[in-house]
């Protein structure tokens, strides 16, 4: 049997892959399949073909997770090897999993002849579907949540990562908690942004973050990641091409990013990422905290402008 998932909404798919995983092993409880997971890009893509051909000492039946192949290209030969063996093959299950596949992810995908049952794809949710989500989503984490908590979710637009982390912050915060989340506090997307665009408004706002209950390495980190992740989305937008699916930008990201990346300079990224490493260097050494390194990131910004 033989699957693809794809497309740029990668929480349901991701979610998907692992309903599939966890279906397909408990099938037969007498025979618990072996799992392998292969990224196309990190690992050795030779794996493929070997697992496929591979026996196991405990179980006949095997399912082999290929990520990456269809939009990098890497291991795709051996992917559309296995894949003509796992359609006669009862016992052996591949699933390719792949987030937006691009031009040649596109052709890649018609090469393998799947019939529609075998492709799954994932496009963002349009608004009164992706209402429908977050309200199946909070019932499932047992939140009490209104039509004007949903606009709210709504209003970040169609990531579903980004909801799914605000809706888990409302599962374990007391009720106060919950009424400022939704009132429109900052989340750390928005001071993403706003650290990005707005140095002067971010400085004012970072010790609010930081009271709120945001933890201080994961806020350095996304914060770090978000600007290398904008000076690859400006690289692109001046070669007037699509971002590559290597990069696992989300189109949601991306569509922001553009609009960010017009009015920041990309000197000005770059001399933040560099003061990103320095002050990443200060933190591990013990000669400077998170908050400090991240307000002297901003004061050198406000100052060269």
């Amino acid at each position: 049997m033989l699957h693809v998932l794809y497309g740029p909404d990668t929480y349901r798919s991701r979610e998907k892959l692992n309903e599939m995983i966890a279906e397909y092993q408990s099938s037969d409880s007498n025979r618990r399949a072996d799992v392998h997971v292969i990224d196309a890009e990190e690992d050795d893509v030779s794996r493929i073909k070997q697992l496929a051909e591979a026996g196991s000492l405990f179980s006949k039946r095997k399912l082999i997770v290929v990520k990456y192949s269809l939009s990098s290209g890497n291991g795709f030969e051996e992917l559309a090897l296995i894949a003509k063996r796992a359609r006669t093959d009862a016992d052996t299950l591949v699933i390719a999993w792949d987030p937006d596949l691009g031009k040649e992810g596109t052709k890649r995908l018609a090469e393998l002849k799947l019939s529609k049952g075998e492709v799954g794809e994932f496009q963002p949710l349009a608004p009164a579907e992706l209402r429908k989500w977050i309200a199946a989503e909070a019932k499932k984490r047992e939140i009490t949540i209104s039509s004007a908590d949903i606009g709210y979710l709504v209003s970040l637009g169609s990531d579903l990562w980004m909801i799914a982390n605000e809706l888990e912050k409302l599962a374990v915060q007391p009720q106060p908690e919950k009424h400022k989340v939704m009132s429109g506090a900052v989340s750390i997307f928005e001071f993403g942004d706003l650290f990005m665009a707005a140095p002067r408004r971010a400085l004012v706002a970072l010790p609010k973050i930081l009271a709120s209950g945001q933890e201080e390495f994961p806020l350095y980190s996304y914060l770090a990641g978000y600007c290398r992740t904008l000076l690859i989305i400006h690289a692109y937008v001046q070669r007037r091409e699509p971002i590559p699916g290597q990069y696992k930008i989300a189109p949601f990201v991306a569509t922001k990013g553009k609009a960010l990346v017009q009015k920041i300079p990309v000197s000005e990224l770059r001399a933040m990422l560099q003061n990103f490493f320095i002050e990443d260097y200060k933190i591990k050494t013990g000669s400077s905290t998170i908050p400090d390194s991240l307000a002297r990131i901003l004061l050198v910004r406000q100052q060269a402008r």
